[in-house]
């Protein structure tokens, strides 16, 4: 039996400032993934730019305009749009691994990532996501911030499943199915990296007001 394909899948707009993670992320995904598809909600940075240089294939979404806004209104169609280019690209009995332009993927190598990708009773693996703040080094651990208690799905066998949660944002990074689970080695985790300035905490609170209260 050859090699599995694994393909990463990044959703981004707008993430090539010197603030943002693009570059890092990329490079972090490269180390688990044969190749690399973006999908880009019409960036008017050198977001595709930096994509390119990675060796990142780059598509752009149709009427693009914000993940949440836009001719498609919602984050579920953009989701779904990545995913079928991953798909595509993966093949059959492919991988997918869908990542975050502000995620890094750690606790695990690249071997032992390899390793997963021949499971034969499950088709999804999950690992907790550590949101990090002030620095990378430290994580929130209160109130709401309890994503590193709950473990979700980031790598899934790359099946043709067009069902989305139509949730207007947090739609998902999957489609939905009956995905068969198992976890991660203990020490892998995702380290989300969108929380860690105060800047970005403000912006983040100002759009998700605008959608709360059109």
């Amino acid at each position: 039996m050859g090699k599995v394909a694994c393909v990463g899948a990044l959703l981004v707009r707008n993430e090539a400032t010197p603030d943002r993670y693009l570059a890092r992320v990329l490079a972090n995904v490269k180390q688990f993934c044969d190749e690399i598809v973006v999908l880009d909600d019409a960036s008017t940075d050198d977001t595709v730019a930096v994509c390119k240089t990675a060796g990142a294939t780059v598509h752009e979404r149709e009427g693009g305009g914000g993940w949440w806004g836009g001719a498609s209104p919602g984050e579920a169609p953009a989701r779904a749009a990545l995913w079928q280019y991953a798909v595509a690209a993966a093949g059959v009995d492919g991988w997918v691994y869908v990542a975050d332009a502000d995620h890094e993927l750690l606790g695990i190598a690249p071997r032992d990532f390899r390793r997963l990708l021949t499971a034969s009773e499950v088709d999804a693996w999950a690992c907790p996501l550590m949101d990090c703040w002030h620095d990378d080094q430290h994580h929130r651990v209160d109130g709401w911030w309890q994503a590193w208690r709950l473990p979700r799905a980031w790598l899934a066998r790359a099946y043709d499943a067009p069902q989305w949660s139509q949730r207007g944002i947090h739609a998902g990074h999957l489609p939905d199915r009956a995905w068969r689970v198992g976890l991660m080695p203990p020490s892998a985790f995702i380290r989300h990296l969108g929380y860690v300035t105060e800047q970005h905490r403000v912006d983040k609170r100002k759009k998700y007001l605008q959608i709360a209260v059109p």
